[in-house]
């Protein structure tokens, strides 16, 4: 006969599913969390819902140690739900960033668009815009555009910087740059954007956080 204390599993499995709910709400594993351990780490996701499933189960099963089983199997499940979905936001996304240009007579107008999620509160993201007077080799252009994120390579003779936008994240970790700029067309020929995501107290970016675009001056 099953001990009084276990019945109330027995008999309405879904009290578990509700503990686990709960549970995940109050230590804070909700919104995208679960999408996000889905999407960096499905075959751990799969065993983790596999082991909940096969918990409600046992739970139903008519033996004495059952209920302690399901429980236990169900709290495993749920510790494994807060720590892999921890360790999965250590798989931070990469900035996002859109670069536009038209022009109309001799004005050109740059539009920038640039974004990044995951932010820590100590870090920042630097928006790079560089003008270049000539044609550039798509090599060199890639070199410069992704490795300059330092204000003294302002003094470069290859490039103006047209925009240094450097942001902090909200309180949700997200942060975005939108903006326009009008340059004279005649003087640049081809614009690129950089993004870096790096630590505050740093002068370069701390890891491969980052992405670039550019963009002929028509």
């Amino acid at each position: 006969m099953a001990d009084p204390h276990w019945s109330e599993w027995v008999k309405n499995p879904a009290l578990g599913a509700a503990a686990v709910v709960a549970v995940l709400a109050a230590v804070g594993v909700a919104g995208d969390l679960l999408p996000r351990l889905v999407r960096n780490h499905p075959v751990i996701t799969a065993v983790i819902v596999g082991v909940a499933v096969v918990s409600v189960f046992v739970l139903l099963l008519p033996h004495r140690r059952a209920p302690l089983v399901g429980t236990v199997l169900l709290g495993l499940a749920l510790l494994a739900v807060v720590g892999f979905g921890a360790w999965s936001q250590t798989a931070r996304e990469i900035p996002q960033v859109s670069l536009g240009v038209t022009t109309d007579g001799n004005r050109a107008t740059v539009a920038v668009v640039a974004g990044a999620t995951s932010q820590r509160s100590t870090e920042t993201m630097l928006v790079q815009v560089l003008g270049f007077p000539a044609a550039v080799d798509p090599v060199v252009l890639s070199a410069v555009c992704r490795g300059s994120h330092r204000m003294d390579d302002a003094l470069d003779d290859r490039f103006s910087v047209l925009l240094w936008n450097e942001s902090g994240p909200d309180q949700t970790g997200k942060v975005a740059v939108d903006t326009t700029l009008g340059v004279t067309a005649d003087d640049f020929a081809v614009v690129c954007v950089g993004v870096f995501l790096r630590e505050r107290d740093r002068d370069s970016a701390g890891d491969d956080r980052f992405t670039w675009s550019y963009s002929p001056v028509p």
